[in-house]
């Protein structure tokens, strides 16, 4: 069995909201487990390394093996890859928690394809933080969601291999 880890942040600043949301899904693309959490402040580079980061930490808890990750954020794969210049303390403790799942790798997809992950974030903007197999006032609105995703045709995500330990070469 494999799992596929979906990741997102949101960022209102005029409204001072920042959210993290994410779910883990089987190889049938069936819900393992969702997220969605407030964040106090941040820019939207820290607000996705926070999702990824929240996510992480649930996969190697629950041994969820293999994982890919998928992020509309191509920037965070590009600090995760090389020497962070910028929130290397949250970026240093992604790298850490993948190795811990046996390098896992991280994609990116298009934003529509980000659906669920960019709702729970939105949720999770104006809520506490949540982590549970079913969140149950949003659940069946999202599985709906992940639906309609599965049966639309996208193009395939890019798989972007990532190295887990800081590069010394430049």
């Amino acid at each position: 069995m494999c799992y596929k880890l979906n990741i997102d942040g949101s960022c209102c600043p005029a409204l001072c909201t920042y959210g993290i949301g994410g779910v883990i899904r089987n190889h049938q693309s069936n819900w393992i487990i969702g997220f969605a959490g407030c964040v106090n402040q941040g820019n939207p580079i820290q607000i996705e390394l926070l999702a990824l980061l929240k996510g992480l930490q649930i996969a190697v808890k629950q041994r969820l093996l293999p994982l890919t990750i998928e992020t509309d954020a191509q920037n965070i794969i590009g600090m995760l890859k090389s020497p962070a210049m910028s929130c290397i303390n949250i970026v240093d403790d992604c790298r850490s928690l993948l190795q811990q799942l046996d390098s896992a790798s991280v994609q990116v997809i298009y934003r529509e394809q980000n659906d669920v992950a960019d709702k729970l974030a939105k949720y999770g903007a104006t809520h506490s933080v949540v982590h549970t197999k079913a969140l149950d006032s949003i659940h069946n609105t999202l599985q709906d969601i992940a639906a309609h995703m599965a049966s639309q045709r996208a193009p395939s995500p890019t798989p972007m291999p990532i190295a887990t330990s800081p590069s010394s070469s430049v």
